[in-house]
C-alpha cells in the first residue's frame, strides 16, 4: 500500500522589492502540511488475470464510526478520484450527500480492452473481485453509485439496461449511447421492467461530442421523457460551453448530488411552501426514513430548525419563529449554532434579555468546546444586547 495524491497546502508570504535594482526575494512557505486524499491498494485479478490497482478514500470520521458507508466507484479512477474526493467533501460537509466510501477503479493502461472489447470482464471484476475487496476490507452499506465519461460512460449505461441491481445510482458525462444499447431500454419499458435506480447524464455542444455522440444522449434523453416508469428517477442536463475532456467535473457534481436527493434537507421559500408541504411533522418522517436508509441521527437537525425560525421572523411571524427557535435550543442543548441563532434572533427582535440569556449559554458551550471565534462572537452579542438594554 502506498499513500498517494499529496497536495501542498501553503501560505505565501509576499513579495518585496527596494528601489529598480533591488534583487526580488522568492516566496516562502510559512508553513506545509501534506494532505491525504486516499490509499492506494494493488489486488491481483482472478477474472483479469493480473493485479490492478484500486484507489480508496475513506469519510472524514470513519476511524471513530461503527458506521456502515454508501460506495461510490469511478471508472477511470486514476483520472478522476483526486477531484471527486475534494468535490465530495464540500457536498457532505453541505448534507448534499452522505459521508461516503469513494473507490477509484484504476484501468488507464487497459482503458480500450476493460471498457469496450472486454468488457464483460471488466464488469465481472467490478462485481465480483473489486465489490469483494471493498465490503471485506471497510464498513459498507448496500447503496452503491457508479460513475464513467465518455466510453467509460457508456459502459455504465450498458450496465444499467443488463445488471441494473448493480448500482443503485448511474452517472455519466459525454456518454453517447448507440442505437442498439437505446433499444435494450426502449425493449425494457415496453415490457414493463421495474427501474428504481436514479440515473444523471449530461452531453455537451456537438462540435464537441461529435454528431453520433451527441444525438445518441439527446435520443435517450426522448426515450426516456417519454417511455420510462415513473421509479426511474432520471435527470438529463445539456451542459454548454464545455469540451469533451472537462464535462466530467460538472457532471460528477450535480450527479452526486442528484443521487442523493432523498438525504438532502428541504429548502422553502415561505413558511407557506413549509406549512403546504406538511410542516414539522414531513421534515420528521424525511429525516427518520433518512436515518433508516443511510444511518445517522434521526431527527431533524438543528441547522433545519434554525433555517425555518430564521424564515418566519422574515416574515415577521415572531411569535412562531421565537418557538421554533426555543424548541430547537431545547432539543439540541450543546449545539452552539441553536443558540446563535436563538440570541441573534432575540437581539434584532429588540428582546435584549432573552438574548442576552441565550448568549451566555452559547458562550458556555463555545468556551467547553474550545471554540474562540465563537466565544468572542457571543461575547460582542452580549455586550452589545447590554447596551441596547441601557437605552
Amino acid at each position: 500500500m502506498r499513500k498517494i495524491l499529496g497536495l501542498l497546502c501553503a501560505s505565501i508570504i509576499a513579495l518585496t522589492s527596494i528601489g529598480a535594482s533591488a534583487e526580488t526575494i522568492k516566496p516562502k512557505a510559512q508553513s506545509s502540511e501534506t494532505i491525504e486524499l486516499g490509499t492506494r491498494y494493488t489486488v491481483h485479478s482472478n477474472i483479469l488475470g493480473e493485479d490492478r490497482e484500486i484507489l480508496v478514500r475513506l469519510p472524514e470520521g470513519y476511524e471513530e464510526s461503527d458506521k456502515r458507508y454508501p460506495v461510490v466507484y469511478l471508472t477511470d479512477g486514476g483520472s478522476h478520484f483526486s477531484y471527486t474526493t475534494l468535490m465530495a467533501s464540500v457536498l457532505e460537509e453541505e448534507g448534499r450527500m452522505p459521508h461516503s466510501i469513494f473507490v477509484g477503479i484504476v484501468n488507464a493502461d487497459t482503458r480500450g480492452r476493460d471498457l469496450l472489447t472486454h468488457k464483460d470482464n471488466f464488469r465481472r471484476y467490478i462485481q465480483d473481485e473489486v465489490f469483494s475487496f471493498i465490503n471485506g476490507n471497510f464498513r459498507t452499506s448496500d447503496i452503491r453509485t457508479i460513475y464513467g465519461g465518455s466510453m467509460g460512460g457508456v459502459f455504465v449505461l450498458e450496465i444499467l439496461a443488463d445488471h441494473r441491481d448493480m448500482f443503485a445510482n448511474y452517472i455519466t458525462a459525454s456518454a453517447g449511447p448507440r442505437g442498439a444499447l437505446i433499444k435494450k431500454f426502449e425493449n425494457h419499458f415496453a415490457a414493463n421492467v421495474e427501474f428504481d435506480q436514479t440515473v444523471y447524464f449530461t452531453m455537451t455542444e456537438r462540435g464537441e461530442e461529435g454528431a453520433s455522440g451527441f444525438n445518441g444522449a439527446n435520443n435517450l434523453a426522448a426515450l426516456f421523457e417519454e417511455k420510462a416508469p415513473k421509479s426511474l428517477k432520471w435527470r438529463y442536463d445539456f451542459i454548454g460551453g464545455e469540451v469533451h475532456m472537462t464535462t466530467p467535473i460538472p457532471t460528477l457534481y450535480t450527479g452526486l448530488s442528484h443521487a442523493f436527493r432523498d438525504y438532502q434537507a428541504p429548502t422553502f421559500n415561505s413558511s407557506e411552501d413549509f406549512e403546504s408541504a406538511g410542516g414539522m411533522q414531513v421534515l420528521e418522517a424525511l429525516f427518520s426514513n433518512r436515518a433508516n436508509k443511510y444511518g445517522g441521527d434521526p431527527e431533524v437537525p438543528e441547522q433545519v430548525r434554525s433555517r425555518l425560525g430564521r424564515l418566519y421572523f422574515e416574515e415577521n411571524n415572531r411569535e412562531k419563529a421565537f418557538a421554533i427557535l426555543e424548541e430547537n435550543a431545547r432539543l439540541n442543548p450543546d449545539n452552539i449554532g441553536a443558540y446563535e441563532t436563538l440570541g441573534s434572533i432575540y437581539y434584532y427582535a429588540d428582546r435584549p434579555e432573552n438574548a442576552i440569556e441565550a448568549f451566555k449559554k452559547g458562550r458556555a458551550l463555545a468556551d467547553a468546546q474550545g471554540v474562540p471565534n465563537m466565544i468572542e462572537f457571543f461575547e460582542r452579542g452580549i455586550r452589545y444586547s447590554e447596551n441596547k438594554l441601557a437605552q
